[in-house]
């Protein structure tokens, strides 16, 4: 990624941790009964899945590119995986607070917190990007708008401050472009085959 971009996003989030509380106050004035169900459609994880993993998986097995299938589910699973470390390195509470929730596997109850920084749902709506951008250049619009969507819904369902959502994004595309960068140099398909 080019050093001044990372710069100026840099910027850009540090001046959203100003502005977090100013936003996610004034939210609820643009909330609308009909939009609030588009946003959550956006927002719902099996949305996101569908739409950008698994649908851009099979546009990539129908395109006969498949090398690019391992680098869009690692890109993907390395996003969720490092922003949920962060979030619970962190633990910035929601703009709504801390709402522990119990999670019951194989009859043992667990009490799960899911904190704010920086936004999962950002990280891996952004962290596809540099492939289906490489690789399906004529829908590169859709897919920034889809993604963008995506991390907009989670502010407006205030789910997210600004700034989550905003290094949600940022993390997500540069964990993107080194996976991108990773496959097209090594190969992730051999890196995973000798695992």
């Amino acid at each position: 990624m080019n050093r001044k971009v990372i710069i100026c996003l840099s910027i850009i989030l540090f001046g959203s941790f100003f502005i977090d509380n100013f936003v996610s106050e004034n939210i609820i004035h643009l909330q609308h009964p009909i939009l609030t169900s588009v946003m959550e459609w956006f927002s719902h994880e099996i949305t996101v899945l569908v739409i950008l993993v698994i649908i851009s998986a099979l546009f990539l097995y129908e395109e006969k590119k498949n090398r690019f299938i391992p680098v869009l589910f690692m890109s993907f699973i390395t996003a969720l995986i490092v922003t949920y470390f962060l979030k619970f390195m962190i633990m910035r509470p929601r703009p709504f607070g801390i709402v522990p929730f119990d999670f019951s596997l194989f009859g043992i109850v667990l009490t799960f917190v899911d904190y704010s920084f920086p936004s999962t749902h950002a990280a891996i709506a952004f962290s596809v990007l540099p492939v289906l951008d490489k690789e399906f250049r004529k829908l590169k619009w859709f897919w920034i708008f889809f993604s963008c969507v995506v991390a907009i819904s989670r502010i407006y369902l205030n789910q997210h401050f600004l700034s989550d959502v905003i290094a949600g994004s940022m993390l997500g595309y540069m964990i993107g472009h080194y996976v991108m960068r990773i496959g097209e140099k090594h190969g992730i398909e051999k890196i995973l085959h000798e695992l």
